[in-house]
């Protein structure tokens, strides 16, 4: 099961789809009990799944390593026991918990461009402020809330726009931005876009 096209005008298959209403709010106390902060400096990553088939964007997600490592995947639904989530913030992201998230996204027949940023302790700070007061994002708007959180931020180069796959070659106009690729490690039909490495995920 994974996500369809998630961007304006899109049509949905309900029991596939990555970019959905429902919102979920865990309680404070399971949010702070699952409280992980992750080795390496502040980054800000943002994930973009792609249905290697027709090579159409699929969904937007931001991986934010602060003070904790969070993930703001608006309108998404991957959910896991271990990983309580309030409203469009997903906490306690651990290895694995993260490996099992980018596994979603990128299972056959997606793939997912991983772009990963190091930034100030400040601008993560900013970062999991901003998703955290966000309201639920609506249905088919998960590149569009980020781009208006990256543009908060400061990275003017980000344009506003409801499409995963712009809102991807914006950010890798940012200085800095290092990105690779995750692939479903046992694909059906393996794809290779020109121009990255492919990595697997584990």
């Amino acid at each position: 099961m994974h996500a369809l096209k998630c961007m304006m005008g899109a049509i949905f298959v309900a029991l596939l789809s990555a970019c959905t209403t429902v919102t979920t709010f865990d309680s404070e106390e399971d949010i702070k009990a699952a409280y992980y902060r992750a080795e390496g400096p502040p980054s800000l990553t943002l994930v973009t799944s792609i249905n290697s088939r027709n090579n159409s964007g699929a969904h937007s997600a931001l991986i934010i390593n602060g003070d904790q490592r969070v993930v703001f995947d608006p309108a998404g639904s991957w959910t896991h026991p271990s990983v309580p989530e309030n409203s469009d913030v997903l906490y306690g992201m651990t290895p694995e918990a993260l490996a099992g998230y980018l596994g979603f996204q990128a299972g056959h027949p997606f793939y997912a461009v991983f772009q990963e940023l190091d930034v100030s302790a400040d601008i993560a700070a900013q970062a999991i402020a901003w998703a955290q007061t966000a309201k639920p994002v609506a249905q088919a708007a998960c590149a569009r809330s980020i781009s208006i959180l990256l543009r908060d931020l400061g990275y003017t180069q980000i344009r506003q726009s409801w499409f995963p796959k712009a809102l991807s070659r914006d950010f890798q106009t940012i200085p800095g931005v290092n990105t690779r690729l995750i692939f479903d490690p046992e694909p059906e039909e393996p794809y290779k876009a020109p121009g990255f490495t492919p990595v697997e995920s584990s």
